[in-house]
């Protein structure tokens, strides 16, 4: 974990000559932007003010077995049952067989949201894997079938610590959100679109400061 040191006058510091050190985390806002921890508390700064409402058109979207709700501009975008391929896609071999889906599809572009709840186990050995195992294998299948150029973000998930992955796959921008849950239940929420097309990212983590979990 990358760490961010921030020395204190030595009147702070009293009788501590030991560096504060603030966790790399992000917490994302309600205008879809990120702030992180500030010294001299680590505490998350202020969020950008937002002028207008800017759910004011859109709707609540709620499903009490995959446990969450979120909002989303009906006029852009549909809810469809996601449809796991016969043969997993290669970079997330560990979903399980009983994993619940959705999916939001953009009506006017190549952009597909996605929410999976599942308990993650290996296929070979059948073994149910640990939240830190499930991270390090989808990293682990990106970099074998796709690229080396991932990145890992630890963020802050409706108060929820989670771990986000960033990549590029067969012309696409993937971005893939893995939240544990209770018992060895996982949550996962993501995007897929054109790499060209930035107006996708900006509207999934607008509607991912919406994103509550519901119990």
């Amino acid at each position: 974990m990358a760490y961010q040191y921030l020395w204190l006058p030595k009147e702070e510091v009293k009788n501590s000559q030991k560096p504060i050190a603030c966790t790399q985390e992000a917490k994302i806002c309600p205008d879809g932007s990120f702030v992180g921890r500030t010294s001299p508390k680590c505490e998350f700064a202020e969020c950008p003010a937002v002028k207008v409402d800017e759910f004011a058109n859109w709707e609540t979207y709620e499903n009490s077995s995959m446990i969450f709700s979120i909002k989303y501009n009906p006029i852009e975008w549909e809810w469809k049952k996601y449809q796991f391929p016969e043969k997993e896609f290669s970079a997330n071999p560990t979903l399980g067989e009983k994993a619940l889906a959705m999916e939001l599809d953009n009506k006017n572009s190549s952009c597909v949201v996605m929410f999976i709840k599942s308990t993650p186990f290996n296929r070979d050995t059948g073994k149910v894997l640990a939240f830190k195992d499930l991270v390090q294998s989808e990293k682990e299948g990106v970099i074998q079938n796709f690229t080396k150029e991932i990145t890992e973000e630890k963020i802050i998930l409706n108060e929820v610590s989670a771990v986000e992955l960033s990549y590029i796959a067969v012309g696409r921008q993937m971005h893939r959100i893995f939240t544990p849950l209770s018992g060895n239940e996982t949550f996962q929420i993501g995007y897929y679109g054109n790499t060209n097309n930035y107006d996708c990212e900006s509207k999934f983590y607008q509607m991912l400061s919406a994103f509550k979990f519901i119990q």
